[in-house]
Order: C-alpha cells, then structure tokens, then sequence
C-alpha cells in the first residue's frame, strides 16, 4: 500500500484508535474496564493538517471519536490511527483457562 492508496487523510474516512490515544488513561479505565489498555474506537475524518517542525512534514487528523460516554473530537498524529473501523472483539470465541 503506498501513499496514494491511504485512505486516512480524507475528510469523511472511517479510522480507529486506542482509546487511550484519545482520553486519558483513567477515563478509559472508567468506560471500559481492563481492556482501557488496547480498547480501539471509531471515528470519522474531519479535517486533516499538514505541519512541517524543524525541517520535517507531519500529518495529523482532527476526528470525532465515538467513546462510551459520547463523541469526542481530538486532534491525532497519522501514526496513531489505523485505517478502517474499530475490528469487532468476540468475547465468546476465547477459551477460558481451565
């Protein structure tokens, strides 16, 4: 996949995030628990901001995030958002140690 296949810097795109890249940890831990550490959220693209910082280009999205609690919007580095909604965990499917 190259840069011009990236679907992330388009306004309307569907991404996720750790949650805890979005609030802050103890928020996390208060809506979802034990999985406050690797919980992904969706969100959609609202703006993206090109940024150049001692000589380098950076790309950040501002999204609306969809949490437990509501929607929030947050500014994000593209390194820390993936492609695509948030992959659907089945509790079901794992096997208890016994």
């Amino acid at each position: 996949m190259g840069r011009c296949d990236d679907p992330r810097p388009v306004v309307g795109a569907t991404v996720h995030a750790k949650a805890v890249h979005i609030v802050h940890y103890a928020e996390c831990a208060r809506l979802y628990g034990s999985l406050a550490g690797t919980k992904l959220v969706s969100g959609t693209v609202t703006s993206v901001a090109l940024q150049v910082k001692n000589g380098r280009s950076m790309t950040g999205i501002t999204a609306t995030w969809d949490l437990a609690s509501g929607t929030v919007e947050k500014h994000l580095m593209l390194l820390n958002v993936k492609r695509g909604g948030a992959p659907s965990v089945d509790h079901s499917a794992v096997d208890s140690a016994s």
